[in-house]
């Protein structure tokens, strides 16, 4: 059935989200572990965050992680384990047709269900499609992601601001920023947009 279909979609994009914490930690050890080659999992990570003897444990990120771990990470691993060891996401269609044209919409709604996994994204007293709510919780994951990766900017500007040891013959990019065209990483001017569309949807809610 069609409804099927959706919703084995839907829950497919849990699943990616829920595991992209687990890439942002094996990508927190790369970037600062004693090993680089460990593999880390995200719940892992949180906990070496609460534990101050750690190697984590006096990072500028510490406060970052574990905020998004309360306040997003650790109830959406919930949501995915749920989806997993015990009932699939449902949905039903909303069916709508033209008469004179003969054009019919159709919509596969959130079951209540959805809506209360999701009451910190989305209004639960509301009805919402499923693209919506896709759209909602890949908007939110992102964020997320970004205030981890904001934690871990002022690390490096605190704790690696020395300039990159280049060899001879060997090539660096960079672009040029400002009226006196000072160079700079390319990352930067991405960084920056994306803080301003952060700020932005964050005050339109």
């Amino acid at each position: 059935m069609a409804t099927d279909e959706v919703m084995a979609i839907y829950d497919s994009i849990i699943f990616h989200l829920s595991s992209s914490f687990d890439y942002l930690a094996m990508l927190t050890q790369f970037i600062f572990g004693q090993n680089p080659q460990k593999n880390l999992q995200w719940i892992t990570l949180v906990k070496h965050c609460y534990n101050k003897e750690s190697e984590y444990g006096k990072r500028k990120f510490v406060d970052n992680i574990k905020r998004v771990d309360s306040e997003f990470v650790s109830k959406f691993n919930d949501y995915r384990s749920e989806l997993i060891h015990r009932k699939k996401s449902t949905s039903f269609a909303n069916v709508s047709w033209e008469l004179k044209s003969g054009h019919v919409t159709t919509q596969f709604e959130c079951s209540d269900k959805i809506k209360s996994n999701l009451k910190k994204i989305i209004n639960k007293d509301l009805r919402y499609c499923i693209t919506y709510a896709s759209f909602m919780v890949i908007k939110e994951t992102l964020l997320k992601i970004s205030d981890v990766l904001h934690g871990m900017h002022d690390e490096f500007r605190e704790n690696y601001n020395q300039l990159p040891v280049m060899n001879k013959g060997e090539l660096q990019i960079f672009s040029m920023s400002g009226r006196n065209s000072t160079p700079e990483s390319p990352s930067v001017s991405y960084w920056k947009k994306f803080m301003e569309y952060k700020k932005t949807s964050a005050n339109t809610g």
